[in-house]
């Protein structure tokens, strides 16, 4: 059951991130630029993803030892989310 109430929690703040990202984006763009826009959504992104990882690192859920195991085209999707932000 907990696990339940937590997916419906992850889902509505997915959804509400999902719903504010673009207009959030579009602020800064007017201010900065569609590239300084860019560079501070992933910018900060990476920084929070950063201390989540640790985290789970620091606790034994998040396992990167095998990244080298991912293929070479798959790191494309970095790539191809900075595309998809900045065309918005």
């Amino acid at each position: 059951m907990i696990a339940l109430i937590i997916n419906i929690i992850v889902g509505i703040f997915g959804g509400l991130a999902a719903g504010l990202q673009a207009p959030f984006s579009g602020v800064m763009g007017q201010r900065v630029g569609e590239l300084g826009s860019v560079l501070f959504t992933y910018g900060l992104g990476a920084i929070v993803i950063l201390v989540i990882v640790l985290g789970a690192a620091a606790t034994g859920t998040a396992d990167l030892s095998q990244w080298r195991t991912i293929p070479w085209w798959a790191f494309f999707a970095g790539p191809l989310g900075l595309v998809i932000i900045g065309s918005l």
